[in-house]
C-alpha cells in the first residue's frame, strides 16, 4: 500500500489539514489576539468568562465581562468585527495575501476564498489595517540606511494640450502626484510613508519617526534629504545627476529597489490607487519586505558569498498581525464604503485613512 503524502509545511493543503473546523480556528485566533490570556475590548479588564453550552444557548466563542457585563468574541473591536463569515475563510484570505509576493487583487482574491469582490475587497483593506504599525511596535533603523523619496502613479500624458508641447518642466517640479519616503537599513528592516506635501519639514519628520539618531544616512543628492539628515550621526550621498551611483561602499540601490517595487505592484497587481487609501497599501508592501530574512554562507572551496532568501513562517507572520488586532475597527460606511470608528480607548492611535 504506497504511503499517504503528507502536505508541505506552509502550504495551503497543510493550512486547511492543520486548522479544518470553525473551532479548531477560533482558537487559533485567541491565542494569537490574547496571548496573555482573554480580555474585554470594552474596558479592557481581564476578569472574564466563557459561555458553555449548558442549559442555555450562545455563540461559539461568546465571553463576558464581569466588569462592565459587556458581551463579545474574538473578533470584537478588530478588523473582523460583526464579520458574518466564516473564521476559516478569514485564515484562507490572510494565508492567501501574506504570500503574494507583491500583493494580490480583490478580483484574484474573491476568486481564491470563494467570496465576492465587494467582500474580498473590504476583507483586504481590514488586513491591510492590520499591518500598519502605527503603534509604534517595530523598532527605530539604526547603522546604514538609505532614504529616498520617489512619486506614485503614472506621468502625466504628452499632449494632452499642444500649447504646452514644447515647455520645459523640471522633474518632480509641480506634479499632482502623491511623493512616498522609503528607507531600509542595510540587512535590516524598510520603513515607508505617504508624504502629506513635498517639503523639507516632511522629509525631516519621517527620518525622526522611523531612524535612530545615531544611524549613517545614505542618499542621493536630494537637498531636502541632506537638510534633514544633519540630525543624524553622519551622511554620505551619491550625485545621480553626474551619472555617479557607487562610490565605495555609499550607494543608495537598496532603497531604489524597494521604491522600484512600490511602482511595479501598483503596475502589475493594483493598477489604480487613490491617494486616501494609498498609505494602506503602503503598508502592506512593506511589511512583506520586512517579512524576507537573509542567509549568506561562504564556500569553502572558492570564498565566493551565497545568498540564500527565504521568508517567516506563515503562523509566525499571522502572530505579528493578530496581536495587535484588538483596537483597529474596519466598518461599512453609509454609502457602502468603509469607515474607521474613533479610537476605543485613550493610547490607541487613529487609523491613516480615517
Amino acid at each position: 500500500m504506497a504511503k499517504k503524502r503528507e502536505p508541505r509545511k506552509d502550504s495551503l493543503e497543510w493550512l486547511e489539514r492543520t486548522y479544518p473546523t470553525e473551532a479548531s480556528v477560533r482558537n487559533l485566533f485567541e491565542r494569537l489576539v490574547w496571548p496573555n490570556g482573554a480580555h474585554c475590548p470594552h474596558c479592557g479588564s481581564l476578569d472574564v468568562w466563557r459561555f458553555r453550552n449548558k442549559g442555555r444557548s450562545s455563540r461559539d466563542g461568546l465571553f463576558e465581562c464581569r466588569h462592565c457585563r459587556s458581551q463579545f468574541t474574538v473578533t470584537t473591536k478588530t478588523p473582523m468585527h460583526a464579520t458574518k463569515l466564516p473564521l476559516r475563510t478569514w485564515l484562507k484570505a490572510l494565508y492567501v495575501t501574506l504570500i503574494s509576493s507583491k500583493g494580490i487583487s480583490s478580483v484574484m482574491l474573491a476568486k481564491q476564498i470563494g467570496v465576492r469582490q465587494p467582500t474580498a475587497w473590504k476583507m483586504a483593506q481590514a488586513i491591510r489595517e492590520l499591518m500598519d504599525d502605527r503603534d509604534g511596535r517595530d523598532s527605530l533603523l539604526d547603522g546604514i540606511v538609505e532614504v529616498d523619496t520617489t512619486y506614485m502613479g503614472g506621468r502625466p500624458r504628452k499632449n494632452v494640450d499642444p500649447r504646452y508641447k514644447y515647455v520645459y518642466r523640471p522633474r518632480g517640479k509641480a506634479t499632482k502626484r502623491p511623493e512616498v519616503a522609503v528607507a531600509a537599513e542595510r540587512g535590516g528592516g524598510v520603513r515607508a510613508a505617504l508624504l502629506p506635501s513635498s517639503d523639507g519639514e516632511q522629509i525631516g519628520r519621517f527620518m525622526g519617526r522611523f531612524i535612530s539618531p545615531d544611524a549613517h544616512i545614505m542618499s542621493d543628492d536630494d537637498k531636502a534629504i541632506g537638510k534633514a539628515a544633519r540630525a543624524f550621526k553622519d551622511h554620505d550621498t551619491v550625485t545621480h545627476g553626474k551619472k555617479k551611483y557607487v562610490r565605495g561602499n555609499v550607494h543608495s540601490n537598496t532603497v531604489e529597489g524597494i521604491a522600484a517595487l512600490l511602482k511595479r505592484t501598483q503596475l502589475g497587481v493594483y493598477h489604480q490607487l487613490s491617494k486616501r487609501h494609498l498609505q494602506r497599501y503602503i503598508d502592506e508592501i512593506v511589511f512583506r519586505k520586512n517579512q524576507r530574512r537573509t542567509i549568506e554562507t561562504i564556500n569553502q572551496k572558492d570564498g565566493t558569498v551565497q545568498v540564500q532568501i527565504y521568508h517567516r513562517p506563515f503562523l509566525d507572520q499571522l502572530e505579528d498581525l493578530l496581536v495587535r488586532a484588538v483596537g483597529r475597527q474596519v466598518r461599512r460606511s453609509k454609502n457602502y464604503g468603509l469607515a474607521w470608528p474613533e479610537p476605543i480607548a485613550p493610547g490607541y492611535f487613529a487609523a491613516p485613512s480615517a
